[in-house]
């Protein structure tokens, strides 16, 4: 397993643990990341997963985005 940390923490930031899982849906990592908002660590979880991998953010004990997973569908979706 693989873990990143990615802090640069200001007054007011979340903490943010953002789990990366493979096509099977096992976690073969996670990152933990200071970001202002819910929406930039799901911008930050999205640039982190692989082609067809997923992501599940989470603030402490608050799962960010419903069903917390991104897949390589999601992103061509956002992009469109």
């Amino acid at each position: 397993m693989v873990v990143i940390a990615l802090h640069n923490r200001r007054s007011g930031m979340t903490r943010y643990r953002i789990y990366l899982r493979d096509r099977n849906e096992l976690i073969v990592s996670h990152a933990d990341a200071d970001c202002d908002t819910d929406r930039e660590a799901c911008v930050l979880a999205e640039h982190l997963i692989e082609r067809d991998g997923q992501a599940e953010v989470w603030a402490g004990l608050r799962r960010v985005r419903p069903l917390g997973l991104f897949t390589a569908a999601d992103r061509r979706q956002s992009i469109n």
